[in-house]
Formats: structure tokens, C-alpha cells, sequence
């Protein structure tokens, strides 16, 4: 881990590094025992005269829970260290008045503040199970019932359309036919759309894939708003079915809630907030 890059490039030979190893390990307990009884309660190292907080450790071990290789308590306070050293040298030359760097700054400050209520509001909302399972049951009633499994053939013109239908009566592949005559980038694939639920298709074309049985193609050209279409419906199933369990989805659900717990709150502060925007 590195919160910022340190442009120092020299490399020890191995021998060097064990020597060095030796006598750290050999002063270590001291220079240990000597640190900490030169600092604060709370404090975990000083620059310049400046503290390092154990809270700003916490923080960034926080930042890091759960990752396989997570640095060490020591590397983590030797990058603080850099970190306020670098901090420091940009103050001395006025960096943190630049119009930029305010701005980045308070940006920060807002977002913080912003994250540390609704982590609060998060918290204390009380969302008993009944609550969930009722916005779960919610949820799974807007899924559609059906989705599909369905190939096209688009046209410029419901002319061709129609020579589409005519040779796919006469038996010629369906696949075959969009690779050379779809207007679609997808006919290079044969057409293929995939398992598609209702609401991602034009209207259209899911009342025409709904009066289809599996394997049956269009027999008269649907129009949309991108041209002219030849559908065959490989296979349909209950899209219902691949719902997921409300126990597997639980968590989703209590951050969707909170969410909209969140957009209320917003909503009543903007109501009774002075807001003027520039024109």
C-alpha cells in the first residue's frame, strides 16, 4: 500500500540489507520502548512536532478491512509519516491557498460530513423484518412474469421484411439469413438477442414475441423505431423463477430502504432550505 509514492530509488545489495536487518533487530525493543514514552496517549508518531493520532490509524486500517494482503501497523504509520512530511513541505510553499486546492479541500469536507450522516441515519433506522420482506415481495411483483429467448432479422423496409419472411417460409435458416441480410450489427451473430425481459424491448416487439410459440418466427414484419424486424422465439421461461431468495438479497433490500429514507430527508431539507442558484 502507498498513499504517496516516495522518489527514492536506492536499492541495498543483499548482504547490505541483512547488516541492516541485524541491527534493527539488535535496537529494536529500545528505540521502541524510548518512542513510546516520548508521545502522547493517542498519539502513534510525530513530524515536525505535529501528531500522528492513533484515530488516523484506525481510520486507514478501516479503509483496508478485508483485503488479503493488508499492510502492517508499522508500514501504515510509516505512511502517515511520509504523508504529513509531504503535507507540511506543500503548506511551507502556500500550496493549500491555491483556488484549486481549496476547492478539492472542501470537497472533501462535505463529502465526509455527507458519508458520516448517513452512515448515522443507516444505523439508527429501525427497519423490522416485516418491513423488508413487504419490499421484497414488492420488488418481485414488478418483475414480468415472462422472458425470452428470441433472435431478429431488422430491415431498412418492411418490403424486405416480408422477402425475409417468404424465404424463412421456404425453409432457409433463420441464422443464416440475418448474417447476410440483417441491417443489425448483431445478425453477424445470427441474430441472437439473448434472454431479454419484456421492458428492455419496444413494445412492439414484446406483444409480438408473446403471441409466439417456441420456435415459431413472425409472420408479418413488427416496426419499432429503428426499422423493420423479423423475431423468431427460440424459447420462453418463468423469469420469476430466477429470482433470487429474500435471505440472499436481504442486505440489498435494507440499503434500498435506507435509500429512500435518505431521498425524504434530502427532500425535507431542500424543502425548508434558502437555495439560490447562479442563472
Amino acid at each position: 500500500m502507498a498513499f504517496a509514492s516516495t522518489p527514492v530509488n536506492t536499492r541495498p545489495r543483499r548482504s547490505t540489507l541483512l547488516q541492516i536487518a541485524a541491527s534493527l533487530i539488535a535496537t529494536s525493543s529500545l528505540l521502541t520502548l524510548n518512542s513510546a514514552l516520548a508521545l502522547d496517549e493517542g498519539v502513534v508518531a510525530t513530524v515536525n512536532g505535529e501528531p500522528v493520532h492513533e484515530s488516523t490509524l484506525a481510520a486507514v486500517q478501516r479503509q483496508l478491512q478485508g483485503r488479503e494482503q493488508a499492510p502492517a501497523k508499522e508500514q501504515i504509520i510509516e505512511e502517515l509519516v511520509n504523508l504529513n512530511l509531504l503535507s507540511q513541505l506543500a503548506t511551507e510553499e502556500g500550496l493549500h491557498e491555491s483556488d484549486e486546492i481549496r476547492s478539492v479541500l472542501e470537497l472533501q469536507r462535505l463529502q465526509v460530513l455527507a458519508n458520516a450522516y448517513m452512515g448515522k441515519l443507516s444505523e439508527e433506522l429501525d427497519l423490522p423484518e416485516e418491513q423488508l420482506r413487504a419490499e421484497y415481495d414488492k420488488q418481485v411483483a414488478a418483475v414480468p412474469t415472462e422472458e425470452y429467448n428470441a433472435s431478429q432479422i431488422m430491415s431498412a423496409s418492411e418490403e424486405d421484411a416480408k422477402e425475409i419472411i417468404a424465404k424463412l417460409e421456404k425453409g432457409e435458416d433463420f441464422a443464416e439469413l440475418a448474417k447476410t441480410m440483417s441491417t443489425d450489427p448483431g445478425g453477424q451473430n445470427g441474430g441472437e438477442l439473448g434472454w431479454v425481459q419484456p421492458g428492455v424491448l419496444p413494445e412492439t416487439m414484446t406483444v409480438a414475441l408473446g403471441e409466439l410459440e417456441a420456435g415459431d418466427f413472425t409472420s408479418e414484419p413488427v416496426q419499432t423505431d429503428f426499422g423493420w424486424h423479423v423475431l423468431l422465439l427460440q424459447e420462453k421461461r418463468n423469469s420469476q423463477s430466477q429470482v433470487p431468495d429474500f435471505e440472499a438479497v436481504k442486505p440489498q433490500i435494507r440499503n434500498a430502504l435506507v435509500t429512500q429514507e435518505l431521498q425524504k430527508k434530502i427532500n425535507e431539507l431542500r424543502a425548508g432550505a434558502e437555495i439560490e442558484l447562479a442563472q
